[in-house]
């Protein structure tokens, strides 16, 4: 996608936040999910202080200058996850103890809360063994696509 797209792209999601032409810091996680985005809640608490010059809001200069580094494509993404979840694959059959992962995935680096990861691993969760492939799909997979299906099971 190249920049004139990008562009457009970030002004349609921020036209439907913009208010007076400002977007409210409150409505940037659902912006940042809109663009396929799926951060942490500590990431979220960091970007709003990294972005808060303390009126609560946005315009969409700083949104653009903000959005543009998180948008950046990385084709490897999921071959990092794979790599990543075959550290833990101690058999080399494609599974991992959702128990471990739970404990990796809410105590170390990003950290998600319980909720967030029971309700990531609730549908690919296979008597505590998860199929790390299909995880993967499951993280890559868009906010959109991911709340549709929730809303369907």
């Amino acid at each position: 996608m190249d920049d004139e797209q990008r562009t457009a792209q970030l002004r349609e999601c921020f036209g439907f936040f913009e208010r007076n032409g400002l977007m409210s810091l409150d409505d940037l996680p659902t912006a940042l999910r809109a663009m396929n985005l799926n951060p942490s809640e500590r990431q979220l608490v960091e970007f709003r202080k990294e972005l808060d010059s303390g009126n609560g809001a946005i315009d969409f200069v700083k949104f653009k200058a903000f959005m543009l580094p998180q948008l950046e494509e990385d084709p490897d993404t999921k071959d990092m996850l794979l790599n990543a979840f075959k550290i833990f694959d101690k058999n080399g059959l494609g599974f991992i103890q959702t128990a471990e992962l739970k404990h990796v995935m809410t105590g170390l680096g990003e950290r998600y809360s319980d909720a967030e990861f029971d309700e990531l691993v609730r549908a690919v969760d296979r008597d505590g063994f998860i199929q790390y492939d299909e995880f993967a799909d499951r993280l890559l997979m868009t906010y959109q696509q991911l709340g549709d299906e929730l809303l369907t099971t």
